[in-house]
């Protein structure tokens, strides 16, 4: 029993001895242990001979303990040899408990690594190497002939060559004309002449099985004024497919083509006294030489905004802002076969307390997967929120996490690339509102870092992808010229 007693007071004797040294002095403190640091880390052709075409090094200090190096998708992560060094106290360094040494040992780096370092001291210490693709856009043609105030993008399916379709700048707005240009062989050239007769606004175009470009556009000259002019490029010159068969003036047109030719134009009726009430979708359809008009989306009573328009695999998208539906909210139809059946309606993220009916994009790949982003309030602020319909399990998901915005963004583009990977495009008033680019990281699975786009003012930057992986981007910058920028998609 005294022994027992002992035991337990010479412990007790040494707290209370620590404890009132620490009360008369508190100024004495244990001495700092100097922390296992990694000090350099790359991977080098020398070390991956057959493996690598050059050198991969991390860039200056290593700060934190997040390494991220951009390496592409074509290299072979799976065993590669990591070369690096260590600060003065010469931790011992590990992987998942194995000891690593520098330019031997191999790891599969398709996924994040830990290398945990532990120095004499018992200081460990965990660097997370992971390696995601690089982003590279390429500056090219500036299109300088006459000054633009709004462009949009869409690539040719049929030979891949990018087509922009614009309307000139001018303080007249009456030589606020449409025009369309194409950039081939890195050289901008119109095609055709002017379209318009006189001041144009909310645009689109698209193209037919064979290529033609179609264009829709609300024309101020018509009989009724601003309602919707359509016309398609014979080679020559532009030829009007139809002219005034709106009753009302309309807005926010979308014009696609069907599995079966047909043409259809999305429109909002901007007036009321209509067949189609004020704000309401009205669906024009052209077909056989003739037009019918004034239709609706069966079982859709929401006001209309923006609204995007996509032909896939003889599948007709439609994605709808439905603004006025409790401060906003997105629908999807799609037209198989001639009908039309509803996938989505009234939907936005749970949190959200408001779809902004300033911009919607949709996009989809070719498994019938797509892919919407709006501009959703939550109690954060606004986020650009993407929605992904799977077609395998017929249901809808949130898709990555939301790009944080600084404040309310008017502008943005989706897109796919032919691997069904989707980039953005977006305002960003954290960099002055400059346009930032982010993609999904295929190995990480995360929104990219942001390359950002210089010059860019208010306006909005699209992106579009060719069926070879080449992507672009345009806009028009600060001096109201249209710039163009070509990506590589990394996808080998």
């Amino acid at each position: 029993m005294k022994q027992l007693i002992k035991n337990l007071c010479y412990p007790l004797i040494a707290v209370l001895l620590f404890s009132a040294c620490s009360e008369e002095d508190k100024s004495v403190s244990a001495p700092d242990i100097v922390g296992a640091k990694l000090v350099s880390f790359g991977f080098y052709v020398e070390d991956n001979e057959g493996v690598l075409d050059k050198d991969y090094v991390v860039d200056g200090p290593i700060v934190g303990s997040d390494i991220e190096m951009k390496i592409p998708s074509k290299i072979d992560k799976s065993s590669l040899i990591a070369r690096f060094t260590t600060s003065e106290d010469n931790p011992a360094v590990t992987v998942k408990g194995t000891v690593q040494v520098s330019q031997q040992t191999a790891n599969d780096f398709s996924v994040p690594v830990d290398f945990v370092l532990t120095n004499t001291s018992l200081n460990n210490r965990k660097y997370t190497v992971r390696i995601k693709r690089p982003i590279e856009w390429i500056k090219k043609v500036r299109f300088s002939e006459f000054q633009l105030m709004d462009a949009i993008l869409k690539v040719n399916p049929v030979d891949n060559v990018p087509y922009v379709m614009g309307i000139k700048n001018n303080t007249n707005t009456s030589y606020r004309k449409a025009v369309l240009l194409k950039y081939e062989n890195e050289t901008w050239s119109m095609v055709g002449d002017t379209i318009s007769n006189g001041q144009t606004s909310d645009m689109d175009f698209t193209f037919s099985s064979t290529g033609t470009p179609y264009v829709v556009y609300t024309d101020y000259t018509n009989a009724i004024p601003q309602t919707a002019t359509v016309q398609y490029y014979d080679g020559s010159s532009w030829v009007v497919v139809g002219r005034n068969y709106n009753d009302v003036r309309v807005q926010y047109n979308s014009i696609c083509f069907d599995a079966m030719g047909k043409l259809y134009v999305f429109s909002m009726n901007n007036l009321a006294g209509g067949v189609v009430g004020r704000r309401l979708m009205n669906i024009s359809t052209y077909s056989g030489g003739s037009w019918t008009t004034n239709q609706t989306m069966p079982g859709r009573s929401y006001n209309s905004y923006n609204m995007r328009s996509v032909l896939k695999k003889d599948i007709l998208y439609l994605a709808v802002n439905d603004y006025a539906n409790i401060s906003g909210t997105i629908s999807v139809y799609v037209n198989k076969d001639g009908a039309w059946s509803t996938l989505a309606q009234g939907m936005r993220h749970e949190d959200a307390t408001e779809v902004n009916y300033y911009d919607l994009d949709m996009d989809v790949d070719n498994q019938g997967n797509i892919y919407v982003m709006g501009l959703e309030r939550l109690s954060s602020g606004y986020k650009l929120i993407t929605h992904k319909y799977t077609a395998s399990t017929s249901s809808w998901s949130l898709f990555a996490t939301p790009v944080n915005l600084a404040s309310n963004t008017r502008y943005f583009s989706l897109a796919l690339n032919p691997q069904g990977v989707p980039s953005v495009t977006y305002n960003n008033t954290a960099t002055n509102s400059t346009t930032s680019f982010v993609t999904i990281d295929k190995e990480a699975q995360t929104w990219t870092s942001p390359f950002v786009f210089p010059n860019v003012t208010t306006g909005k930057t699209n992106i579009a992808f060719g069926s070879d992986g080449t992507g672009y981007a345009i806009y028009i910058d600060e001096s109201k010229n249209l710039l163009i920028w070509e990506y590589i998609e990394d996808n080998e």
